[in-house]
């Protein structure tokens, strides 16, 4: 088989599997016998030149099947970008996966090596590695000024707990001198009514107002 794919290029190549399975998912021996002729595939052992029906099993088998199985990666790599999009990551896993099934597909098929297509899946390889570091380091970036704000609240709860407290202690501090000054202006007040302040009680007096 290896000798009847490498007289297509690449894309051609493609091109005629995509045919067959525009045909059917299932395709003949005797279809894909006419589409590889269509194609200009020769069998140089065959007695008339033109694909053999082994040579047909072996591209159903081989190549196609492969195609078949890329397709269904590719739709499920689809699948994954889509729910990747929709829970706001990066979907570089699905691109990796499929660029890599391809490669190993063209590899694998039998059919000669296209250098410019494998050096685009190389590129495209090596965006979706960029994309998978530039997510990375967006995420650790995130995480850390999330670590970094979170302190900061921190701090800032606990420095409006304490402010908080010093308050109280100064409104505490504020309500026990208007007590005690209305203590004391009950007590001169007292003495008032009692025929005036003798220098005992004056004294007293004075020295609770210096503790004020």
């Amino acid at each position: 088989m290896a000798g009847l794919s490498n007289q297509l290029s690449g894309p051609q190549f493609e091109a005629m599997l995509a045919e067959l399975r525009a045909i059917s998912a299932e395709p003949t021996l005797e279809q894909i016998r006419a589409v590889m002729i269509r194609y200009g595939i020769k069998s140089p052992t065959a007695k008339d030149g033109l694909p053999s029906a082994q040579a047909a099993t072996t591209l159903r088998d081989g190549p196609f099947k492969r195609y078949l199985d890329r397709l269904n990666a590719g739709r499920e790599a689809r699948e994954q970008l889509c729910s990747a999009a929709g829970a706001g990551k990066h979907p570089v896993d699905a691109m990796e996966e499929m660029a890599a099934i391809e490669l190993q597909d063209h590899f694998t098929s039998g059919a000669a090596i296209d250098i410019e297509w494998v050096t685009k899946q190389l590129v495209k390889l090596r965006a979706s590695i960029s994309m998978r570091e530039e997510s990375r380091r967006k995420t650790e970036d995130l995480e850390r000024k999330q670590r970094e704000t979170e302190a900061k609240l921190q701090l800032a709860e606990q420095r409006e707990q304490l402010y908080r407290e010093q308050i109280a202690s100064l409104t505490a501090e504020r309500e026990e001198r208007e007590r005690k000054k209305s203590e004391l202006l009950a007590k001169i007040e007292g003495a008032k009514k009692k025929g005036g302040l003798t220098k005992e009680s004056l004294a007293k007096i004075e020295e609770e107002a210096r503790l004020l």
